[in-house]
């Protein structure tokens, strides 16, 4: 094994210079892997048709009222299924695009005794009925609406 004192100081500098490249190329390679697979991972929702006509769900629909910062239109309708989850994240049943929703910020869930109930997923800025916050799962009729984020969602069951 060589010595490192008796090496001259250019050659070991340009051993230095070539083992940072090697790292940094390394770190690139590592971002980009990471970077691919989670895209790859990520399988898009269908888009919901947003027009007037949109298909009417069998039970009910969230029509926004006011959007936010999501790009929601107001007056569009979105169909709700039996458990729906509304958040920022792509797999949620209804994606709200809102800088201050959470990933999985909602969920709106038909019960076994037919009535409909709201409660946060744990999100940090709150969901709100009517414009009052919740903190447990909150029983909800048609013409409640849902503040998720800046967007507010009416409900028509």
């Amino acid at each position: 094994m060589p010595n490192l004192q008796n090496l001259p100081f250019d050659v070991l500098l340009v051993v230095l210079r070539v083992a940072f490249i090697f790292l940094l190329y390394f770190f690139l390679f590592q971002v980009i892997r990471v970077t691919s697979r989670d895209i790859s991972r990520a399988q898009p929702r269908p888009l919901i048709d947003t027009g007037v006509g949109a298909e009417e769900s069998a039970y009910g629909t969230l029509v926004v009222v006011q959007p936010g910062q999501a790009k929601l239109l107001p007056g569009q309708r979105l169909p709700l299924e039996p458990y729906t989850t509304l958040g920022r994240r792509l797999s949620n049943t209804i994606q709200v695009d809102d800088d201050f929703a959470s990933g999985e910020h909602t969920i709106i869930s038909i019960r076994e005794d037919g009535n409909w109930w709201v409660e946060d997923a744990g999100s940090t800025n709150g969901t709100y009925v009517n414009g009052v916050k919740i903190t447990a799962p909150t029983q909800v009729r048609s013409g409640d609406t849902v503040g998720i984020g800046r967007a507010e969602l009416q409900l028509e069951i």
